[in-house]
């Protein structure tokens, strides 16, 4: 999404050793946070592998063993830290809708020029759904479908 903003502030979103740059009360956009966190790898000379699949983990004798399409990793400690819904899925009822209805999964939203011109309907209130009506919003008219009563956090333009 080309407007994706942290849910927390600069204050918050920094890593041990290193504050996140800039006004303490701001929502970094997506490119600041890309940006941070490679100067952070940097700084700290860690060892990032990009384009890297893993393809098995096991634990034997205490260790974790991770193969990769590169290579094999073993270490004391795993953390599985890849988000809950990596790969868009639509409902099934989804292909009984008209073709001139455009269905769009939150992975695959960039813009509001993606969407056709008039009302819009986001299914799920979940982080991406909100930050997608919220983006919507100032253009349209937006509904918000969820299974039960949102929180949102009260902030100003991508301040807390």
């Amino acid at each position: 999404m080309d407007s994706l903003v942290l849910f927390t502030p600069r204050t918050y979103s920094g890593l041990p050793g290193l504050s996140f740059p800039g006004d303490r009360k701001v929502f970094p956009s997506k490119n600041e946070t890309a940006d941070y966190l490679e100067n952070y790898a940097d700084k700290f000379h860690l060892p990032v592998h990009l384009n890297t699949c893993v393809t098995k983990v096991a634990k034997h004798d205490g260790y974790f063993h991770a193969w990769t399409n590169n290579r094999k990793y073993t270490s004391k400690n795993i953390i599985i830290a890849t988000g809950p819904f990596q790969k868009g899925k639509l409902p099934s009822f989804a292909s009984n809708l008209p073709a001139n209805v455009n269905q769009l999964h939150s992975s695959d939203y960039r813009n509001p020029n993606q969407l056709l011109p008039g009302d819009t309907l986001i299914v799920g209130g979940g982080n991406s759904g909100a930050q997608i009506a919220v983006d919507l919003s100032g253009r349209r008219k937006v509904y918000l479908s969820v299974s039960h009563r949102p929180f949102f956090l009260r902030r100003g333009r991508r301040r807390c």
